[in-house]
């Protein structure tokens, strides 16, 4: 874009405005009308799902008045109270077989004309009695045996015969036992059985029964019946024709039925659960937006709760494609419009972009032949009086005012490369030539003042050089002198230097011994320590085998009781216990002298214990020399340490005087040579003021400023 000219930025700038407008045009109506398909959309949603509600409430209905028409069947309760008087315990018999078939054909019948999936016939104690089930090849009709089904099979157009009824193990989807609580009343819910959302119906069977304390017949319930109904393929089939939509149902497991196989589960936490006495009228539809391979879809949902726990959801789908197909219809004219505007507008952008950029053209041609040629003298042709031609005007009063200034400035300053500063620049100006003007006649006259200032220092200069150098030669001599005599008192400190650094590692030294000999008598203390416990564990020992003899000195008297006692008894005896007189005197000799060993034992073991007594004193005495020993030797070492840190220290500050000292005589020495060097720059500092005074005295000043030349040459003369 930097290289553009001027008429293609404006030609780009008309197009660019052009095609922003007609791409946000377009991007307003499109999202309008969008917006109004996806609430079109929604409504049509809701509208389907309405249907959806009263399909389902209508079949609950339905279903409620067929379950109602099958538990009042007089055929069924004439049966009914034939199977109350037979045991149930005992196998059916004819009369009970043919009640339960009678009770099969009579909920048959109705069943196939409804066109129902199940029904089962349960008794209070929630056995099964009779089942109707429809599937792929007809309606299976049965009832329980003591072991095993009797069931039959009724195919479109067959009729029902003795010969129908045959045997089965088992009958999938019917259980012999009813799990949950018996309805005592009409009863209509929503579950999943055998893996369908299903309607199901419960309905009390009641008999009349004569009440002998009122004498009259009064309705008992006996047994309750459950029709079901499962909404599989042919229900969502049925309900996409009505709503021109598709559905699916998921369950906790995941897709039940549906026309979208690929949407297989569906996130139940996102439902939450209702209260107890929730009505399908009621509940709320939730509208979104749904991507099923890579195809959008809106969706409405319509949860079904069992009491108060969602166990199925009916969804809605109602393709995205085809509510927005109106929409890219309106996007494609916006844009072949958008396409055609533009095209029409270029040749209108390119004519115009070069009628308003001619006079700026013609401008910066101008322009440049100035940069080339640097020729001022050049003008602007004025053709019209808009903006451009108030620019051209401009232009030549610019080029008119800098032709001035620069030729006033080239003549001034043509007249100070001759060395003559008493011309200025005349003449009036604005703005920054004014500024110009100025600063150039004040540094014409500045620098009149300034050669007048420096012919003056000049001369100062010259005198001052002269005391200078004198000066120079002075200190020269004293630096030489001082340099000797730091020189003296760096080998001086160096000798001392020496010595301390001695003194340090002798005190290290003592310091290592010191640290040593604490070291040994600190391993002699714990050594010490190490006998003490020792000592004392003798002691407990000690004390311990004293408490052991002192039992066994008391069995002794023990036993020598018991052989006493045994003597007399034997005494007693007669010539039947002169053998066991023996023996007793035999173990009374032991246990006297078991007692006099014990004694002696015991004075033995006393004895020992006052010498540990004594050995624990004494080695409590040493244990204190030890610590008294340590202590004092940790202050000498501690006083060892100090002399060695001092040590340390004074080497260190002798270290840091050698290394002052040597700075000190390198200085003195620098400082020698920079006298002399300063003595021979004195010298070319006077021929070099000299020279400069000569070069000066060529410029041609004002005035005023030759006078104050000629008191300075007057004054450098005297």
């Amino acid at each position: 874009m930097k290289n553009l000219n001027l008429k293609i930025k404006l030609m780009i700038s008309a197009l660019g405005i052009v095609v922003f407008i007609m791409i946000l045009s377009t991007l307003i109506v499109s999202l309008f009308i969008y917006r109004q398909n996806r609430e079109n959309a929604f409504t049509f949603l809701n509208q389907s799902m309405s249907i959806v509600r009263d399909d389902l409430l209508t079949n609950a209905r339905v279903l409620e008045t067929y379950s109602h028409q099958m538990s009042t069947l007089e055929n069924m309760n004439s049966s009914l109270q034939l199977l109350g008087m037979i045991d149930p315990n005992q196998e059916l018999n004819m009369v009970g077989k043919e009640a339960h078939r009678n009770i099969a054909i009579s909920l048959y019948a109705i069943t196939k004309a409804a066109n129902i999936a199940k029904v089962t016939l349960y008794n209070l104690n929630g056995n099964l009695m009779v089942f109707v089930v429809k599937n792929a090849e007809g309606f299976l009709l049965g009832y329980p045996l003591k072991q095993g089904f009797e069931t039959a099979l009724l195919r479109s157009g067959a009729t029902l015969s003795e010969d129908s009824w045959h045997p089965a193990n088992a009958i999938e989807g019917i259980p012999r036992k009813f799990d949950n609580e018996i309805p005592t009343s009409k009863k209509t819910k929503f579950d999943m059985v055998d893996g369908f959302l299903s309607i199901i119906s419960c309905a009390p069977v009641n008999v009349s029964k004569f009440n002998f304390s009122s004498g009259q017949l009064e309705p008992q319930q006996v047994a309750f019946l459950t029709v079901v109904n499962s909404y599989e393929e042919s229900f969502i089939n049925r309900l996409a024709k009505l709503t021109g939509t598709q559905l699916n149902i998921f369950s906790e497991s995941g897709i039940s039925v549906g026309h979208l196989p690929a949407y297989q589960s569906f996130d139940f936490k996102q439902i939450k659960p209702t209260r107890e006495d929730w009505s399908l009228s009621d509940q709320k539809i939730v509208l979104n937006d749904v991507k099923v391979e890579k195809k959008g879809y809106f969706e409405g949902l319509l949860p079904i709760y069992s009491s108060s726990k969602c166990i199925a959801v009916v969804a809605v789908f109602y393709s995205a494609d085809t509510a927005m197909t109106n929409t890219w219809q309106i996007i494609t004219i916006l844009c072949l419009v958008s396409v055609g505007c533009i095209i029409v507008i270029i040749p209108f952008s390119y004519f115009f972009s070069g009628f308003l950029a001619k006079p700026m053209v013609n401008l910066s041609r101008l322009l440049s032949q100035v940069e080339e040629t640097g020729d001022f003298s050049r003008r602007a042709e004025i053709k019209n009086h808009d903006e451009t031609g108030r620019i051209g005007i401009a232009f030549n009063s610019l080029m008119s005012s800098l032709q001035s200034a620069i030729g006033a400035t080239n003549e001034v300053v043509g007249a100070v490369a001759k060395g003559d500063l008493s011309e200025s620049i005349s003449g009036e100006f604005r703005g920054e030539l004014d500024a110009l003007k100025q600063n150039t006649n004040e540094s014409i006259e500045i620098l009149g003042q300034t050669i007048v200032k420096v012919l003056s220092a000049c001369q100062q200069v010259n005198l001052k050089s002269e005391e200078l150098s004198d000066s120079v030669s002075i200190m020269v001599n004293s630096t030489m002198s001082q340099a000797g005599t730091i020189q003296e008192i760096s080998s001086t400190m160096n000798i001392i230097a020496n010595q301390i650094k001695e003194n340090s590692e002798n005190a290290s030294l003592s310091q290592k011994f010191s640290e040593k000999t604490i070291e040994t008598v600190i391993e002699g203390n714990k050594q010490m320590n190490s006998m003490l416990e020792s000592i004392n564990q003798i002691s407990e020992t000690s004390t311990k085998v004293s408490k052991i003899v002192k039992i066994i000195d008391e069995i002794a008297f023990q036993t020598n009781l018991l052989a006493l006692n045994a003597a007399v008894e034997a005494a007693r005896a007669g010539k039947y216990g002169k053998g066991f007189a023996v023996v007793a005197e035999e173990v009374r000799s032991l246990a006297n002298r078991s007692a006099k060993a014990v004694k002696d034992t015991a004075g033995l073991i006393e004895t020992s214990l006052k010498q540990v007594e004594n050995g624990v004193k004494t080695a409590d005495k040493t244990a204190q020399l030890f610590s008294e020993i340590t202590s004092e030797t940790e202050k000498s070492v501690e006083l060892i340490n100090r002399i060695t840190m001092a040590s340390k220290e004074q080497s260190s500050s002798i270290g840091e005087t050698n290394t002052a000292l040597s700075q000190l005589s390198e200085a003195v020495q620098v400082n020698s040579a920079i006298s002399e060097k300063s003595a021979i720059a004195v010298n070319q500092l006077l021929d070099l003021a000299s020279d400069l005074q000569e070069m000066v005295f060529r410029f041609k000043l004002k005035s005023g400023e030759n006078e104050a030349v000629k008191q300075i040459e007057y004054s450098s003369a005297s």
